[in-house]
């Protein structure tokens, strides 16, 4: 067992004292015990207030008292799609984003946590993983083989409305072996970078289908709508 561990159930105000609960920046109940779960919950926001709080939910006979206590997350083992948690597995990009988040100070993790919960509303954050490359990012591919720069912050950018930023955050970057925890929004990116991303899902469906499209792409870039298709090009043609 390490050092540092503190042996206990966790649902006792002193053990999670021990356990540095009044400095954390958030904390896991993850027992088999739903009760235990609930006073682990319940005890340590008394003692911090703001923290961060996933909570396991083992059956569901208890989910009232669950959504009563309003934890940030509720994990349910008995209706998670098992194919989701795969994907996010096959991703390779979450185990190394909580690892690095170790390493770090609870001052960073806090920051961390207020952005990702402006994006959080009744639903917590989803994570999106994904690579920049020709197939996957056509589009975003053809930006970058002709010189063009663009930022995190481009990124984010809704393509309907460029004034306005999507509800979503790049969290992580892992770009040749280099990990990037956080990374700023002017950052350029490259190809070949794999990124994991959090917020809404219908966000990262938005920057998925956005590093397909040409005209969406450029409009996030330039302010310019270009209209495609041989209808559009003739009438530009016709008016030039």
């Amino acid at each position: 067992m390490p050092p540092d561990t503190v042996a206990g159930r966790g649902t006792q105000a002193d053990q999670l004292e021990a356990a540095g609960v009044t400095s954390a920046a958030g904390i896991v109940a993850a027992t088999p015990d739903d009760a235990d779960n609930l006073s682990i919950l319940i005890t340590a926001r008394a003692l911090n207030p703001g923290l961060f709080h996933v909570v396991l939910e083992n059956g569901l006979s208890s989910h009232s008292l669950f959504r009563a206590a309003k934890p940030d997350f509720i994990g349910q083992p008995s209706v998670v799609v098992a194919g989701t948690i795969l994907s996010r597995i096959a991703s390779g990009m979450t185990e190394p984003f909580f690892q690095s988040l170790l390493h770090q100070d609870n001052d960073l993790a806090r920051r961390l946590l207020a952005r990702l919960l402006r994006h959080q509303h009744e639903q917590p954050p989803e994570l999106t993983a994904g690579r920049i490359s020709v197939r996957r990012t056509p589009a975003l591919a053809r930006a970058l083989a002709s010189g063009e720069t663009v930022t995190i912050r481009q990124l984010l950018t809704d393509p309907r409305n460029r004034e306005r930023r999507l509800p979503l955050e790049v969290i992580y970057i892992r770009r040749q072996q280099q990990d990037v925890l956080w990374p700023e929004d002017s950052m350029p990116l490259a190809l070949g970078d794999q990124l994991l991303l959090a917020g809404r899902d219908s966000a990262a469906a938005t920057v998925s289908a956005m590093l397909e499209n040409d005209r969406q792409l450029a409009y996030v870039l330039t302010g310019i709508d270009k209209q495609q298709g041989w209808l559009w090009q003739w009438l530009e043609r016709r008016a030039g």
